[in-house]
């Protein structure tokens, strides 16, 4: 495979296939059969840079895009790349996008301008923009949700990421990158902690962030210490991704090399939190609200406290 790609995405299976996609600066995107190295389609609509990728993980194989010309399209896999709709509603460049692991219909997008976006769709040729989600003071520029869909977490060159409710758009949690939190003024601006990645870990326990200081931080803001484990990079950090158990986090920088960092504070999870993530992935705040269950457990449910 010859190509200068932007971003990558995988997708395991689509008619027992693994697919890699590449996203490129010039706005085409390029399927790979990942067994055979050979491109499978070459899907070109975008007008400038691809910056996001995701593929659907349930239902119709259906890869998403989005790009600096303010729009994401959805393309049909299944029927031979077709470019099915294309959503419009940021006003910029867009950054990043995610589809909630609980619910395939729900799409989180990130942009310039301070631009946070919650989609649904609820087919593959039509969209409606369900709400904007307002705190960051700069670019927003990656969205991670939690394994179960109940949270959303945004990353900024505010120097903070905001853990959100993504059904009330309350903010739940702020993890700052600089102390003192500048003000808004200063943060809107360049402030030398742009946060530049942000990503849940597999069992929603930890959220790993690379910032322009050079640091990896892994933070658990769900334990009673609300731990805070730091590594600094030889080099700044671009994007962060943690592996399936937890035990490696991998730094992409932007000159193309990838450092993997063993996480030393792996651990076993507790019943509680198991038991929290079977719940919240059947059962989003909503209808969580609606049942009659004792206020601990329902603000345990919604991560608003500890039991």
């Amino acid at each position: 495979m010859e190509f200068a790609p932007k971003l990558v995405s995988i997708k395991n299976k689509v008619n027992s296939t693994s697919l890699l996609a590449t996203g490129l600066e010039r706005g085409s995107i390029k399927i790979w059969n990942v067994d055979t190295g050979e491109m499978v389609y070459n899907l070109s609509d975008h007008q400038y840079s691809v910056t996001g990728l995701t593929f659907a993980s349930k239902g119709e194989p259906l890869l998403i895009s989005c790009s600096e010309d303010k729009t994401m399209k959805v393309w049909d896999l299944g029927d031979d790349g077709n470019m099915t709709v294309t959503i419009k509603g940021h006003n910029d460049p867009i950054h990043s996008l995610a589809l909630s692991p609980s619910d395939p219909t729900m799409l989180a997008s990130v942009g310039v301008r301070k631009a946070v976006y919650l989609w649904r769709l609820p087919y593959k040729r039509s969209y409606q923009k369900l709400r904007q989600l307002r705190g960051h003071h700069n670019d927003v520029v990656s969205c991670s949700w939690s394994p179960d869909g109940a949270l959303l977490a945004t990353a900024s060159h505010d120097t903070t990421v905001i853990i959100w409710d993504p059904f009330s758009a309350e903010q739940i949690l702020v993890l700052g990158h600089l102390f003192p939190m500048p003000s808004p003024i200063y943060a809107g601006g360049s402030n030398g902690a742009w946060v530049k990645s942000v990503c849940f870990s597999k069992d929603g326990t930890k959220i790993a962030t690379v910032c322009e200081d050079n640091k990896l931080r892994m933070w658990k803001p769900w334990d009673d210490e609300a731990s805070i484990l730091e590594t600094s990079l030889p080099k700044e950090g671009y994007q962060c991704r943690i592996s399936p158990d937890g035990c490696v986090i991998a730094v992409g920088k932007q000159d193309g090399s990838v450092t993997m960092i063993k996480d030393i504070d792996s651990g076993i999870n507790s019943l509680l939190h198991l038991s929290r993530l079977a719940v919240r992935r059947c059962i989003d705040q909503t209808i969580l609200n609606s049942i009659a269950l004792p206020r601990s457990i329902k603000e345990y449910l919604a991560y608003r406290t500890a039991l």
